[in-house]
C-alpha cells in the first residue's frame, strides 16, 4: 500500500512538473505576449524615397533561438479602422540569427497596382518574428508609427489582366462563330506553344553557353589563382629555404665558435692540470722533507728526554747519597755524643773539635756537592723544558704541515676531479657539435636538393600554367564570340517572342470571347458559386501578412476555429483566377497540419512559380480558397472562398519597360588590407533583372582623384544579397605625393542601361599610399 502511494505521488509530480513543458504550443498567436528574450526595439524610419513608395525601416532585434538557429523578421503595415491595408505593402523577409543587433528592412508601397490608392497614411507597424520556414509566429511586436506613403500624382502601371465579360444577346449563329473562334484560338495557341518551345530551347542553349563561358572563366580564374598561389608558395618556400640556409650558416658558425672555445678550454684545463701536477709534486717533496725533519727532531727530542731522565736519576742518586750521608753523620754524632759521655771530657772536646771540623768540612763539601747537583738539576730541567717546548713547537708545526698536506691533497683531488669532468664535458660537447655539424650539413644538402626540385617543379608549373592560360584565353575568346552571337540571337528571339506574346494575348482574348459567346450567357459570368460544406470548422479572418518586393511571394495569414474531429486534419490554400483553370498550378501553396484544437492561426507562404517565367511574367488572381482536408481519407472540405485581386510577377522575369527599377543600398563594412588595397561589403536589393554596383573613392575638392584607384563595377542580379567590392590604389596615380587622402566614398546602384537607381555617400578617413 505504501509503495502504491509513493508511485502515485511520483507520477503526479512528473505530470505537473514536465507535462506543462512538453505541451508548449508550436504556433503562437500574434496577440500573445512576446517570449522573454525576443524583442523588437527602437523602430525608426531611416530613409524614404522621393516618390514615397519605399521606406527603409531600422530596428534593434533580439532573438533567443527558441524557434531554431535562425528566424525571419517581417514588417506588417496597418492602419486603424481600415482592414486589408497590409496587402498593399511588400518587404523581403530578413533572416536573423541568435543574438542582438541592429537591422534594416526595405518596405515598398505598391501604388503602381490597379486598385491601390496613390497615397495613404498608416499609423501602425507590426513586426513579426517567424520561424525559418515562415509557418509559425515566434513573437509579435506592435509599434505606433505614422508613415505617409505614395504621392498624389502616382498612377497605376500594373493593371489587372482578368478578362472583361460582358452581356450578349442570343444569336443563332453564335455557336458557329464560337467554334470557328475556338478553332482559330486553338491553332494560335499551338503556334504560340511551338514558338515558346523553340524559344525555351534557344534560351536553354544560351544558358548552356553562358554556363560554359562562366565555367571557362571560373576555370581560368582558378588556374590564375593556382598559378598565383604556386608562385607565392614557391616564393615562400624560397624565402623559407633562404632563412633555413642563413639559420644553418649561423648555427654552423655558432658550432665552430663553440668548438674552438671548447678546444681552448680543453687546452687551458690541460695546462692547469700540468701546473697542478707540478705543484703537487713540489708539495709532496716538501711534505716528505718536512716529515724526515720531523722524524729527526722527534729522535733528538727522545734522546734529550733520555738524557734528561738519566741526569734526573743521577741527581736523585746524589740527593739520596747526601741524605744517607747526613743520616750517617747524625748517627755518628749521636754515637760520638754517647761515647763522649764515657770518655773524658777533655778528650772528647779535642776529638769533638776535630770531628766537628771534619763534619763541618764534610757538611761544607756535601752542601757544595748538593748545590752543584741542584744547579745541574736546574740546568737539566731548563734544558728539558726548552727541549719540551721545542718538541711541542715541532709537533704543532708537524700537525700544521700535516693538515696543510691533507688540505692540499683534497684540493688537488677536487681539481683533478673538476679537470676530469671538464675534459669529459669538453669531449661530449665536441662530439655533440660534431654531430650537429654533420646533421646540419646533411640538412643543408637535403634543403639544397629540395630547393632545386622545387625550382624545377615551379618552372614546370609555370610552363603548364602558361599553356593552360593560353588555352583558357583562346577558349574564352571563342566563348565570348559565341556569347556575342548568342546574345544577338537571343535579342532577335526576344523580339520575336514579344511579338508572339502579343499575338497570343490577342488570340487568348478572342478565344475567351468565343467561349463566352458559345455559352450564350444573358447575364454577366461570375466565379463558380460556393457550396457550403458539412465541416464545423469556421474561418474567422483572411489577410495578407507580407508580400515580397518582386511580387513573386506572399505570406497569407488565416485565423480559424477548428471544431471537427478528423484523424489528421490539414489546412490548405488554393489561389485561382477566373476563366483560367490552369492558373492554380502556377502557385506553390504548402498546407499546415492542425496539431491541436486550440490552434487559432496558420501562416501560408505562397510562391508564384509558372512553368515559363517569360511567357507568364505577370499574372493577376482574384480568388483564394481556404479548405480543410483529412490527410488519412483525403476528404476535402471547402471552408471559405475569398475574393481578393492580387498582382503577381514571376521571379527572374524581365521588368516591363514602363516600370522603373527600384533598389536599396546599405554599407556594411569598409576596411583596408594594407596601405595599397582594401574592400567594402554592401547589402543591396534590386527589382530589375540585372544591374551593377559602382563605387567611387575620391577627394571632394578634386573630382579627378577618383582615377587614383582601380574599382571595377560589380554586376548583380534581381533580388538581394551581400556583395564585396575590391579597391586598389594605382601605381600610376597622378597624385601630388605618395600618400592618398580621399575623403568621400560614393556607392551607386545602376540598372542595365546605366541609370542610377539609388546611391549613398559616406565620409572616408582612411589614408592610402601609391604602390611603388
Amino acid at each position: 500500500m505504501n509503495f502504491a502511494r509513493i508511485l502515485f505521488t511520483g507520477l503526479l509530480f512528473f505530470q505537473f512538473s514536465f507535462m506543462a513543458t512538453l505541451a508548449q504550443p508550436v504556433l503562437l498567436q500574434p496577440t500573445l505576449r512576446p517570449l522573454a528574450g525576443n524583442s523588437i526595439n527602437n523602430l525608426r524610419v531611416i530613409d524614404q524615397s522621393r516618390d514615397g513608395s519605399e521606406v527603409l525601416l531600422g530596428m534593434d532585434v533580439t532573438y533567443d533561438g527558441f524557434g531554431g538557429q535562425t528566424a525571419i523578421v517581417i514588417p506588417v503595415i496597418e492602419k486603424k479602422d481600415q482592414k486589408g491595408v497590409s496587402r498593399w505593402f511588400g518587404a523581403d523577409p530578413l533572416t536573423v540569427s541568435i543574438g542582438k543587433g541592429p537591422v534594416s528592412i526595405k518596405v515598398k508601397y505598391f501604388n503602381d497596382e490597379e486598385g491601390v490608392p496613390p497615397e495613404i497614411t498608416t499609423d501602425r507597424v507590426r513586426i513579426l518574428l517567424l520561424n525559418s520556414s515562415a509557418t509559425a509566429i515566434i513573437s509579435s511586436s506592435p509599434n505606433l508609427k505614422t508613415i505617409k506613403w505614395g504621392h498624389p500624382d502616382a498612377r497605376p502601371v500594373l493593371k489587372s489582366t482578368l478578362p472583361v465579360i460582358t452581356q450578349i444577346e442570343n444569336d443563332p449563329q453564335a455557336a458557329e462563330r464560337a467554334k470557328q473562334a475556338a478553332a482559330a484560338a486553338e491553332r494560335a495557341r499551338e503556334q504560340a506553344r511551338l514558338r515558346a518551345e523553340a524559344e525555351i530551347k534557344a534560351r536553354e542553349e544560351a544558358l548552356l553557353r553562358e554556363e560554359a563561358r562562366k565555367k571557362a572563366e571560373a576555370e581560368a580564374e582558378r588556374l590564375a589563382e593556382e598559378r598565383r598561389l604556386a608562385e607565392e608558395r614557391a616564393a615562400e618556400e624560397e624565402q623559407a629555404r633562404e632563412d633555413a640556409r642563413i639559420l644553418a650558416e649561423a648555427e654552423a658558425k655558432a658550432r665552430d665558435a663553440a668548438r674552438a672555445k671548447a678546444e681552448q678550454e680543453a687546452r687551458r684545463l690541460v695546462e692547469e692540470k700540468r701546473i697542478a701536477e707540478q705543484r703537487s709534486a713540489a708539495e709532496a717533496k716538501a711534505r716528505e722533507e718536512a716529515r724526515l725533519q720531523a722524524e729527526a727532531e722527534e729522535q733528538a727530542r727522545k734522546a734529550a728526554e733520555a738524557r734528561a731522565a738519566a741526569e734526573a736519576r743521577v741527581r736523585e742518586e746524589a740527593r739520596l747519597k747526601v741524605e744517607a750521608e747526613t743520616k750517617r753523620l747524625a748517627e755518628e754524632k749521636r754515637i760520638a755524643d754517647a761515647r763522649a759521655k764515657s770518655e773524658a771530657e777533655t778528650q772528647l772536646k779535642s776529638r769533638l773539635e776535630e770531628e766537628t771540623k771534619a763534619r763541618a768540612e764534610a757538611q761544607r763539601k756535601a752542601e757544595a756537592e748538593a748545590r752543584r747537583l741542584a744547579e745541574e738539576g736546574r740546568i737539566a730541567e731548563e734544558r728539558a723544558q726548552a727541549e719540551a717546548k721545542a718538541r711541542e713547537a715541532a709537533r704543532l708545526q708537524a700537525e700544521t704541515e700535516e693538515r696543510a698536506r691533507k688540505e692540499a691533497e683534497l684540493r688537488l683531488a677536487a681539481e683533478a676531479e673538476a679537470r676530469e669532468k671538464a675534459r669529459v664535458r669538453a669531449e661530449t660537447e665536441a662530439k655533440r657539435l660534431a654531430g650537429e655539424k654533420r646533421v646540419a650539413d646533411e640538412l643543408a644538402a637535403t634543403e639544397a636538393k629540395a630547393r632545386e626540385e622545387a625550382r624545377r617543379q615551379a618552372e614546370a608549373d609555370a610552363r603548364r600554367f602558361a599553356e593552360q592560360k593560353q588555352m583558357a584565353d583562346a577558349k574564352l575568346r571563342a566563348e565570348a564570340e559565341a556569347a556575342r552571337l548568342a546574345e544577338e540571337r537571343a535579342q532577335t528571339e526576344a523580339q520575336a517572342r514579344v511579338r508572339a506574346e502579343e499575338e497570343a494575348r490577342a488570340q487568348e482574348s478572342a478565344r475567351i470571347l468565343a467561349e463566352q459567346q458559345a455559352k450564350q450567357s444573358t447575364t454577366e459570368i461570375s466565379a463558380p458559386p460556393f457550396l457550403p460544406s458539412t465541416a464545423k470548422t469556421k474561418v474567422l479572418n483572411v489577410d495578407i501578412v507580407n508580400r515580397s518586393l518582386d511580387r513573386s511571394q506572399m505570406t497569407l495569414g488565416v485565423e480559424f476555429d477548428y471544431k471537427d474531429k478528423l484523424p489528421k486534419p490539414i489546412l490548405g490554400v488554393e489561389v485561382s483566377r477566373t476563366g483560367n483553370a490552369q492558373a492554380t498550378t502556377f502557385f506553390q501553396t504548402p498546407h499546415t497540419e492542425i496539431k491541436r484544437s486550440s490552434q487559432k492561426l496558420a501562416l501560408f507562404p505562397i510562391r508564384y512559380q509558372p512553368p515559363d517565367a517569360n511567357a507568364f511574367a505577370s499574372m493577376s488572381t482574384d480568388r483564394i480558397l481556404i479548405y480543410l482536408q483529412d490527410a488519412v481519407t483525403v476528404q476535402r472540405y471547402d471552408l471559405m472562398p475569398v475574393s481578393m485581386i492580387l498582382m503577381w510577377r514571376a521571379p527572374g522575369a524581365a521588368t516591363p519597360a514602363n516600370v522603373a527599377a527600384t533598389g536599396t543600398l546599405q554599407l556594411n563594412d569598409f576596411k583596408q588590407s594594407d596601405l595599397f588595397s582594401g574592400y567594402l561589403t554592401v547589402n543591396f536589393t534590386l527589382s530589375a533583372v540585372t544591374g551593377k554596383i559602382r563605387v567611387r573613392l575620391y577627394d571632394a575638392q578634386n573630382e579627378r582623384s577618383a582615377n587614383w584607384f582601380t574599382i571595377n563595377e560589380v554586376p548583380v542580379k534581381q533580388g538581394g544579397g551581400l556583395q564585396i567590392v575590391q579597391i586598389a590604389a594605382r601605381a600610376d596615380a597622378d597624385s601630388p605625393g605618395d600618400l592618398l587622402k580621399p575623403d568621400t566614398l560614393q556607392i551607386e546602384l545602376l540598372d542595365a542601361n546605366g541609370n542610377v537607381i539609388t546611391a549613398l555617400k559616406k565620409e572616408s578617413t582612411l589614408t592610402w599610399a601609391r604602390p611603388k
